[in-house]
């Protein structure tokens, strides 16, 4: 069996027992880094277009998609 678990020890004694249950074959341990993971978290974005600027910024958005669908190059028709 070789499942995988994430733990957080909240105690400093926490980590002398699963030191201690590795020693005995119980576990093993992985050590990971301390660096957090990067979480995107989109609130952090929220809010930073003042409200003036959001219609200019849908038509532009709408602007862009027109671009793109007139652009797009017709599939070539097969001839029987």
């Amino acid at each position: 069996m070789s499942d995988r678990v994430s733990v957080r020890i909240n105690n400093p004694h926490g980590f002398v027992l699963l030191k201690e249950l590795e020693a005995v074959g119980v576990i093993s341990i992985e050590e990971l880094s301390n660096q957090p993971q990067k979480v995107f978290n989109g609130k952090r974005f929220r809010g930073n277009i003042p409200l003036e600027d959001k219609d200019k910024f849908r038509q532009h958005i709408e602007n862009i998609r027109n671009e793109w669908e007139r652009d797009k190059i017709p599939k070539p028709v097969q001839c029987v």
